[in-house]
């Protein structure tokens, strides 16, 4: 596998990120042209409380001779109704959230009018040799030679049983998306089709819901991907074969950097990136389910805030969010490029109203990186740095999480590591694009100050520390209404019980990774 992330700034944001806004007033498109940024904000409406500034990068997966994604015993991506395994399986989808233009031929007027820029739209084909044919959709030779027929008397409950596989997946019994998304899988419109096309079945496939994008995620992290991401402009080519596979994935991945005055770098001003997990609720935090979380190891626990223009700059918050260790196997490659020329960064800067965003200062220069964990001076076969290139370079096998337990190097490392109780105290590799301005920044005089208070109140109780921590239970109350979902009678007795549209607020984390309540 190699992944390669690229293109910072340069993704443009959809009209939805508007419609988010009018309905939750979250998150807050701040540019239209490069670069393109958003503000989280984490109370709604309002832009002087806990606060992040964001950026998107794309991500491209290539994989080759994968024998974990296999037809002979995981597919992962698709259902096995049959009885046998094996045969070729060809997966040409695309994955992206809708404008209202885009959703309303597609929805049924119920549906429609609970738009609020979070439906994602999933399409695409699934292209299956006779074996294929016989392990996805569980016919015969006989089936699969006079298929027209087949598919006419049996269309309605293949499509009952691919939703009822796709609300398995992401349900309790399985992937359970709920801890990263608040909410169970949701299906707004699924529409199935089949037909012979010489020696092969081509199945197409059309799905409007909310929270694909999460059990996508949850797909490839089963599979092989080590952190989760908000999807979206994802293309995903696949060919699983008995035994192995190849696939091609290009996508946009939200919340991917965010603005920060780096307290390992001297109140540099950078942008961040770092690995994560979608989980930000623990297990119990619905009262219905029987959930499992990877949360539950930082629910209740604190980190420092830099972030400018944060109302809590320089104090303490609970954790929203689960830092992920990018593990690399023999052969993978993990690789960053950052953008040349002339940058926008931002400086905290109390007081100050003017500019994109208030409390902070902008400051353009280029970029480039001088910090990360881990760096080249600390596994110098496996970590590089090309300043011509523009590129940070990640080459496996490297055990992140190891790493973190056993480096002496990095001391505020180290000392959160052991704070938080041997966690993860952010995701690895953390790696700091900065601003190289060739002098001192505002930032630079007061940062060791700052960071000293913060890191006397880390010890704080948390009666002491309410004052700075929101609430994870907080949520505003949307109108809840059933919807009138799918077209095939068969189907809509499945997916009538997941309609309603229940709580749903986005929560800021460490990184500035934003998520959903």
């Amino acid at each position: 596998m190699d992944y390669l992330w690229y293109d910072m700034f340069e993704h443009e944001l959809g009209p939805w990120y508007e419609d988010r806004w009018d309905n939750y007033g979250n998150e807050y498109v701040l540019t239209t042209s490069y670069p393109y940024l958003y503000l989280w904000c984490t109370d709604s409406w309002d832009f002087d409380c806990d606060t992040w500034i964001y950026s998107m990068m794309r991500l491209n997966i290539t994989g080759r001779n994968m024998t974990e994604l296999n037809m002979n015993e995981n597919p992962e991506f698709i259902p096995c109704f049959g009885d046998s395994t094996g045969g070729v399986a060809k997966l040409d989808w695309y994955m992206n959230y809708l404008t209202r233009e885009e959703a309303e031929p597609r929805l049924t007027m119920g549906a429609y009018n609970m738009y609020d820029g979070w439906y994602i739209g999933w399409n695409g084909t699934i292209t299956l040799d006779e074996q294929a044919a016989k392990t996805v959709l569980g016919i015969t030779t006989t089936q699969f030679n006079d298929f027209d027929t087949w598919w006419t008397t049996n269309s309605n409950t293949m499509t009952t049983d691919w939703v009822a596989w796709l609300m398995n997946e992401a349900g309790e019994e399985r992937l359970d998306i709920w801890s990263s998304y608040g909410y169970p899988l949701t299906l707004a419109n699924f529409t199935l089709d089949a037909e012979r096309s010489g020696d092969e079945i081509v199945v197409s496939f059309d799905s409007i819901s909310w929270g694909m994008e999460i059990l996508m995620t949850r797909w490839m992290g089963e599979a092989f991907m080590p952190t989760e991401w908000y999807i979206e402009d994802m293309s995903f080519v696949a060919t699983i074969g008995p035994e192995m596979a190849d696939l091609d994935i290009d996508m946009a991945a939200q919340y991917a950097v965010y603005a920060e005055v780096s307290p390992e770098d001297d109140g540099a001003l950078v942008w961040v990136w770092e690995g994560l997990m979608q989980d930000y609720l623990p297990s119990d935090a619905d009262p219905k389910g029987d959930h499992v979380s990877l949360f539950d190891a930082y629910d209740g626990k604190i980190y420092p805030v830099w972030g400018p223009g944060n109302a809590y700059y320089g104090e303490t918050l609970e954790y929203g969010y689960t830092p992920g260790a990018w593990n690399l196997s023999e052969g993978e490659t993990l690789v960053f490029e950052w953008p040349a020329g002339d940058q926008l960064f931002f400086d905290h800067d109390p007081g100050n109203t003017g500019g994109f965003v208030i409390n902070t200062e902008e400051i353009s220069a280029p970029m480039t990186v001088t910090y990360a964990e881990p760096m080249p001076s600390d596994m110098p076969s496996q970590v590089t740095i090309d300043l011509g290139a523009r590129q940070i370079v990640y080459t496996g096998p490297f055990d992140m999480w190891t790493w973190v337990q056993d480096q002496t190097t990095h001391q505020n490392l180290s000392d959160e590591w052991d704070r938080l109780g041997e966690i993860l105290p952010w995701g690895i590799p953390a790696i700091q694009f900065k601003a190289d301005t060739g002098g001192m920044l505002a930032a630079e005089s007061g940062i060791q100050g700052e960071l000293n208070d913060v890191e006397a109140g880390l010890d704080a109780t948390e009666e002491e520390l309410s004052s700075t921590s929101y609430d994870l239970d907080g949520v505003r109350l949307q109108n809840l209404m059933l919807m009138a979902v799918l077209a095939v009678p068969a189907i809509l007795a499945v997916v009538m019980s997941v309609m309603v549209l229940g709580l749903r607020k986005k929560i800021a984390d460490t990184s500035g990774k934003a998520v959903e309540d």
